[in-house]
């Protein structure tokens, strides 16, 4: 049986694959294994990560109102996190370089021209 830990980064490791491959429902999925016991920020984060995954899977249904709802509600999320100082030297800790940017041009153009460059991360430490 594996610790928590062990669980958690299996269970993001996994979630990073699926987001990487464009299965962003699977990617939701394994992301959402265990969020609710985080800390705040680190739990914050996380739920970025999912609500991300979860706008492009609307947007592949053709639901873009409620993709337009949760991208607005993860760059609240991250409007937070930046706030709070950000998530810090916090590891591991799932990365998308340029999230923010791709929500925030969904939500201002109803366009995601650069969902194929996004490319989740999983980091254990600072190198």
């Amino acid at each position: 049986m594996q610790d928590g830990r062990s669980t958690k980064l299996s269970d993001w490791q996994e979630g990073v694959e699926h987001f990487n491959a464009q299965r962003f429902w699977e990617a939701h999925e394994a992301w959402e294994r265990g969020w609710l016991k985080l800390p705040p920020k680190e739990k914050t984060h996380i739920q970025i990560c999912i609500q991300g995954a979860g706008v492009f899977y609307l947007i592949e249904k053709g639901r873009l109102r409620g993709a337009h709802s949760l991208a607005l509600a993860a760059l609240g999320k991250m409007a937070w996190i930046r706030d709070q100082g950000g998530i810090g030297s916090t590891f591991p800790r799932i990365e998308i370089p340029d999230l923010e940017d791709a929500l925030e041009d969904f939500v201002q153009r109803q366009i995601l021209a650069s969902k194929n460059r996004l490319h989740a991360r999983l980091l254990l430490s600072p190198t």
